[in-house]
C-alpha cells in the first residue's frame, strides 16, 4: 500500500518536517499479481503527488512490515550519517616478469 507520512523530527538542533512516501507490501501473503500491480503503479502515484499536488517528497521507502519504521530508521534514511573518509583504492602493482637478465651480445 502507499502512505504519505509527515515525519516531524529534530535535525542539528532545529525542528524539521519531512514528507516520506512509504510503499508497504506485506511479504508473500499477497498474490504475485497484486504485488506486481502495486509495484508498477508506484512511480505514477509518486509523480502525481509531486507534480499535481506540489508535495515535495524527501524520501521514498519500501518496507515489508510496520515494525521496520522506527525513529532511528527514518532519521538515518532522511539524514544519512556522513562517512568521514573513504578508503581510496590503491592500484595493485603490475605483475613482474622476474628478475631482469643481462644478455651479452654475441662476439663478432
Amino acid at each position: 500500500r502507499y502512505h504519505l507520512f509527515r515525519y516531524k523530527h529534530q535535525y542539528q538542533g532545529e525542528a524539521t518536517s519531512s514528507i516520506v512516501f512509504i510503499y508497504s507490501m506485506p511479504g508473500y501473503s499477497v498474490s504475485i499479481k497484486e504485488r506486481m500491480l502495486y509495484s508498477s503503479c508506484k512511480n505514477a502515484v509518486v509523480e502525481i503527488i509531486e507534480k499535481h499536488y506540489n508535495i515535495e517528497i524527501a524520501k521514498k521507502i519500501e518496507i515489508d512490515s510496520g515494525s521496520e519504521l522506527t525513529d532511528t530508521f527514518l532519521q538515518n534514511e532522511i539524514h544519512p550519517p556522513e562517512v568521514s573518509s573513504k578508503p581510496k583504492f590503491s592500484k595493485p602493482a603490475p605483475p613482474s616478469k622476474g628478475r631482469k637478465r643481462i644478455t651479452k651480445a654475441p662476439p663478432s
